[in-house]
Formats: structure tokens, sequence, C-alpha cells
């Protein structure tokens, strides 16, 4: 390849990334965190966790452990998106993240795909524009609400004494941590309704 389309590739690539990072600040400015740059491993451990606890609360299962590090993520068996209960589910556990690392770290750096994840299922809410808006804020306080009262920090400690916990180890740390009732019972009432049965 010559120089000049070596550039220009370079080019785009730098334009798609800085359009990414654009729309993760304006994502983190609707759910009200405040946005950040350096992520320690103490902030990346609360960020899995937050998405851990919340998913597990609304019945979510897992697919697979955690590992916090560059690549730290967290997976659940997916689950159709085909009404906005099931989008609102989603981008609860997507935005839960970010809330965790900022209550944790003060700010958040976004959590990658987790923001633009959130934004494309609030976008796909068959509501309209101010709607859609006014339901990422309300879904945002219910996560921010759930999480001051749920085990994050406990969790995120787990996560840190090895950096990696397997599916099984971390279902075992989830059950001895101690969930108030009201973390459940906020997050159970919000569940999306189960599938209509096949005809």
């Amino acid at each position: 390849m010559s120089g000049s389309i070596l550039d220009q590739v370079l080019r785009i690539v730098q334009s798609a990334e800085k359009r990414r990072q654009v729309e993760v600040i304006r994502a983190l400015k609707m759910i009200g965190v405040k946005p950040g740059k350096q992520v320690s491993r103490s902030a990346r451990a609360h960020h899995e966790a937050g998405h851990v606890v919340l998913g597990v609360s609304l019945g979510r299962k897992l697919k697979a452990g955690v590992r916090v590090g560059d690549d730290s993520n967290v997976e659940f068996w997916a689950r159709a998106d085909r009404d906005d209960a099931r989008r609102k589910e989603r981008i609860r556990i997507a935005i839960a993240g970010p809330i965790a690392e900022a209550n944790c770290a003060g700010s958040s750096a976004g959590g990658g795909l987790d923001l633009p994840l959130a934004l494309k299922l609030a976008r796909q809410l068959t509501c309209g524009p101010r709607e859609k808006k006014a339901a990422l804020r309300d879904l945002s306080e219910e996560v921010r609400a759930t999480l001051a009262i749920a085990p994050v920090r406990q969790l995120a400690t787990a996560i840190l004494r090895t950096g990696f916990l397997s599916k099984k180890d971390l279902l075992a740390e989830l059950a001895k941590l101690h969930w108030p009732r009201s973390a459940r019972k906020t997050l159970v009432s919000r569940r999306a309704a189960p599938p209509p049965p096949p005809r």
C-alpha cells in the first residue's frame, strides 16, 4: 500500500473512534455520570461487578466468568429484544457497569461498547424521542438506586483478589454476599415479562 492510502485509512479509523468517544460522552451525561479518562483496576472490577449484580438480580444467567484487565468483560446468555421490556432490561445491565464504576472512582470511561449498546437499544424503544431520553434517565435512576444498596463493592473485592472468577466461583461469591431484600425487590418488580408460549 502506498503512503497516501495508508494515511487515508488511518484518518478514517481515527474519525470513527472520535465519533464513538463523542457518543460515549453524550451517553454518560444522559445517565448522569461524569466522563473520565483513566480507569483503575479497582474501577474496572466495580464496573464488571455492577453488570453481574444487576444482571443476576434481573434473573439473567451468566454465560461465563468475569475477568478484570484490559479486556474486562462479563457475558449473559442472550435474550431476544423483541419488546420494550426486554430492551429496557438490557439497557439497565449495560449502564450498570459505568454507574458502578463512577460510584467507585467518581467518573467513568464509558465501558467500551456498553453505552453505545444502551443508546442503540434506547433508539429502538417504541415511543417518541423525548420519551426515549426520559426512559434512559429513569432507567439510570433505577439502576443507581439499586446499585447503592446492592453488594457491588464486596463482589468487586472478590474479583480483584484473583483478577478472574470462573462462572462457578462467581456464583459461589454471589451466594455468600448479603443482598438486602430491597435490592432484589426493586429489580424483580421491573423484570421483563416472560415470552408468550409457542402456538
